[in-house]
């Protein structure tokens, strides 16, 4: 199982029942803390006076890791073991994946408490941007490249196409899912 939630979740009285949980357990659950830096609009920094949440794993006998989140490659790399520890039944892990939000955290919130040189720091580092030098480094041609950023735009307009010409549920088929 993967279970993905943010650094807003950490602090939380269900966040250490979890891992504890998974852990007495032996249960093949890799816990992924999308570490964006920002609970809402609370730094993280000011509601935890550790570094790297993924330390937090030791108080519940589990590994812990931190991984440079906006690096694909590296994320991808580094699930390997976690994936092996739960397949293999020696219980969870937690992976905490550094990254940033390019904005408030909702539609309605503009992020002006986020210090513009810090975004500007993070948006240079934006996962795309890094993924692409990656496959220039793998010598993956340009015309590749692009070709796969097409196909994506195409598959999320489709989608978008998709939600936007699609009916609304019905109230019932809008509760199915609560009820049963």
């Amino acid at each position: 199982v993967l279970c993905f939630f943010s650094d807003g979740s950490a602090n939380i009285g269900t966040f250490h029942e979890s891992l504890n949980m998974a852990a007495v357990y032996h249960l093949p659950v890799i816990f992924v803390l999308e570490n964006n830096q920002y609970a809402v609009s609370t730094p993280i920094q000011s509601v935890t006076l550790v570094e790297k949440l993924a330390i937090r794993a030791q108080s519940y006998g589990m590994p812990g890791i931190t991984l440079d989140g906006n690096d694909a490659v590296k994320v991808y790399e580094a699930m390997e073991e976690p994936i092996r520890r739960a397949r293999k039944g020696e219980g969870p892990t937690l992976v905490e994946c550094m990254t940033y939000r390019h904005g408030g955290h909702h539609i309605n919130d503009p992020g002006a408490y986020m210090p513009a040189e810090e975004m500007q720091k993070w948006k240079a580092r934006d996962p795309l941007i890094v993924l692409v030098k990656h496959l220039k480094t793998a010598q993956v041609p340009q015309a590749e490249v692009e070709a796969i950023r097409a196909k994506v735009e195409n598959i999320l307009d489709e989608a978008i196409q998709f939600g936007l010409t699609s009916p609304e549920p019905s109230p019932q088929e809008f509760l199915a899912e609560i009820v049963n």
